[in-house]
């Protein structure tokens, strides 16, 4: 089939043929929008075909490029063009982001509901939080350990899993994250949520985390005590580091 090109009702054809077209036809001719990327590549085509001759001209944040034939390209535009690109590949990798940390709390889910039957040293879902940790980065798990535990806030079973698998871990490991789910688990309804948090600010030591554990409603007296002892360390913990500046 021989391609044709349509100027004012004449048909030109690669080869030179030419074919006198009906009005009807000319105006049936398809006309293709070219979109910005395709104005930003013919514009480059032409000013690397014409061997451009450089002139930068510079007014307030206006650069101009001026080739042998005087044709004028406003640089503005690929700035403009750049900076959409940039947006979308931001709003892809965002969006490729929230599909992998809906992917992994979905994981960490699954292995959280069977918590409660295991009998294991290490929980399965305490090694899905590893193999976050080790395959991604803390702050991704960070990220996904937050999205679980407010979508499952009403599943007792589900935080003290987390919690049990996050003493593994150090402070300087888990901030800012870890101490942010701190005081929605020692105000949990669940007292077993509430002694886990408290094990959590025991085992990472940290005098900072003091204030969290006052004014907490508390029935258990043995927990009381508990609380108590571990102001007192921490208290202590904070006199020998005071001493020791």
């Amino acid at each position: 089939m021989t391609a044709y090109e349509v100027v004012s009702g004449i048909a030109t054809s690669t080869t030179g043929k030419t074919k006198k077209l009906s009005a009807r036809m000319s105006v049936s001719v398809y006309k293709y929008k070219p979109t910005l990327m395709d104005s930003i590549t013919s514009m480059l085509d032409s000013v690397i075909e014409q061997k451009k001759e450089v002139a930068e001209e510079t007014s307030g944040k206006r650069i101009v490029l001026q080739t042998t034939t005087r044709q004028t390209i406003d640089i503005s535009d690929l700035f403009s063009a750049e900076r959409t690109m940039t947006e979308y590949n931001i709003a892809k990798a965002e969006a490729k982001g929230k599909c992998l940390v809906a992917e992994l709390a979905k994981k960490l889910e699954n292995r959280l509901t069977v918590f409660e039957i295991e009998n294991e040293e290490c929980s399965s879902a305490e090694k899905i939080i590893i193999e976050i940790e080790r395959e991604y980065s803390f702050t991704m798990l960070g990220v996904v350990v937050q999205d679980v535990v407010y979508r499952n806030f009403d599943k007792p079973a589900f935080l003290i899993g987390i919690c049990r698998a996050l003493l593994r871990y150090d402070y300087e490991e888990v901030v800012p994250w870890g101490t942010v789910l701190l005081p929605g688990f020692l105000n949990h309804r669940d007292e077993r949520v509430k002694e886990y948090a408290v094990m959590l600010i025991d085992n990472w030591g940290n005098p900072a985390l003091l204030p969290m554990l006052t004014n907490l409603e508390i029935h258990s007296s043995w927990l009381k005590d508990y609380i108590g002892n571990v102001i007192k360390g921490l208290q202590k913990t904070h006199v020998l580091f005071k001493e020791t500046i």
